[in-house]
């Protein structure tokens, strides 16, 4: 659920300030892995039964850069498994800074039971092109809201 209030300052501004609080549950898996986002996607189309196809772009400006930098984004809709697979890295940056170690974010949307969890860790553990899959603690991230627009 998103929620959106309008936000008025002590000072009067003519531009009012908009608080975005974001409530959604949703697991994360971290993935390293040197392959591009789209063999990596249609393996996990593979390994997972699902169908991962390009989605819009998470496009952000970070404070170091004057140019909007893009991360690729595929996405599975399935009715069993709504899935996002983000790129963390783009050249020098990356989405998030505090998870610079994964190239890859694997969002599941919803609850999901421990034994849903350890069978889609194990199936990418398992690939080819990965090196290294952990879950990963959504409270360690400091911008959640970068994973939603």
């Amino acid at each position: 659920m998103i929620e959106i209030k309008k936000y008025t300052p002590e000072k009067k501004s003519k531009l009012p300030k908009l608080i975005i609080n974001v409530e959604t549950t949703f697991s994360l898996i971290g993935i390293r892995s040197s392959e591009p986002i789209y063999r990596l996607s249609n393996e996990l189309n593979e390994r997972l039964k699902v169908s991962f196809s390009c989605d819009t772009s998470i496009e952000i400006m970070p404070k170091k850069s004057q140019e909007l930098i893009e991360f690729a984004v595929f996405k599975s809709e399935d009715t069993a498994m709504r899935m996002r697979l983000i790129s963390n890295r783009h050249e020098a940056f990356n989405l998030f800074d505090e998870l610079k170690q994964f190239d890859y974010l694997l969002q599941l949307d919803g609850e999901w039971e421990l034994g849903e969890l350890s069978f889609i860790l194990y199936c990418i553990r398992n690939s080819k092109h990965t090196q290294y899959v952990t879950g990963i603690d959504v409270a360690v991230l400091k911008n959640k809201d970068k994973i939603f627009f």
